[in-house]
Parts: C-alpha cells; sequence; structure tokens
C-alpha cells in the first residue's frame, strides 16, 4: 500500500507538473544543503523544507566566526540564511522558472529515522515532513 506522495508529481496553481525528486535532487547537490522536501500542490510557487548539512556547515561556520553555534542556532542565523539564498538562486539557475524554489524554510535539525522522517534506507518521507512543518509551509504561502 501507498503511504507517502501517491502521484510523484506537484501539480502548481498555473497548472504545471513538477517531479520534485528532480528539484530536490539539484538542491542536495549544494555542499551546504541536507535534505530537501520540495512542496506546492496548487499553489502559485513552489517552496522547500531544507536541512542544512551537518556534515559541512560546522566547518562553514567556524571560517565565517560562528563556529560555537549548534546546528539549531544556525538554521536561524542571518548568514546561514543568506548562504543557503545564494545556494538556492544558483541551483534555480539550473531548473525551469515554474520549477524554481521561491520560499524556503531551513529547520533546526536534520531528517532521522528516530525522528520519523527517514526510512530505514534513508529516503525522505515527505508526507511526515509536510505534516511536521506544516505551519512553516503556509507561513511560505502567507501574503
Amino acid at each position: 500500500r501507498i503511504t507517502d506522495r501517491k502521484k510523484d508529481l506537484i501539480i502548481t496553481a498555473g497548472g504545471k507538473n513538477v517531479a520534485p525528486a528532480h528539484v530536490e535532487q539539484v538542491l542536495r547537490k549544494s555542499h551546504y544543503i541536507g535534505q530537501v522536501v520540495a512542496v506546492g500542490d496548487r499553489k502559485k510557487f513552489l517552496s522547500a523544507i531544507i536541512t542544512l548539512d551537518p556534515e559541512t556547515i560546522p566547518d562553514w561556520a567556524h571560517q565565517n566566526d560562528l563556529g560555537d553555534l549548534s546546528l539549531e542556532e544556525l538554521a536561524e542565523h542571518p548568514k546561514v540564511r543568506e548562504l543557503i539564498e545564494v545556494e538556492v538562486e544558483r541551483c534555480n539557475k539550473s531548473l525551469a522558472s515554474y520549477e524554481s524554489i521561491k520560499k524556503f524554510e531551513i529547520v533546526p535539525r536534520d531528517f532521522s529515522i528516530e525522528g520519523g522522517e527517514l526510512t530505514p534506507t534513508l529516503k525522505v518521507k515527505c508526507k511526515v515532513v509536510v505534516d511536521k512543518y506544516q505551519n512553516e509551509i503556509e507561513a511560505l504561502y502567507e501574503g
């Protein structure tokens, strides 16, 4: 039985079909992004829930005078947000305009099996992530 995305497509409010796996794969090529879940079914644009890469972000933080901050604190820091914005913009250049990520939320923890966001084979459970971060996703589409 199917427990996650029944169809692996996001259909935007404009009627464009987007394969979220492709968008997520492009974003995950960034050294600073850990996991990504693209959202935006029946919305005007795509957004993403992003985790920081727990291996590379601490090194970047040390080089940018943020060395003592935890991953949770880094996820909320303006310099880290700027870094991820630059990375998302860079990745968007290789995507069609309707596939590009317009807004994103950096969540404070990497996805995990214990947290319920990953399967035992380390695949992201999109439905669990969307349910867990529903308030953050709604905030991305307000206004």
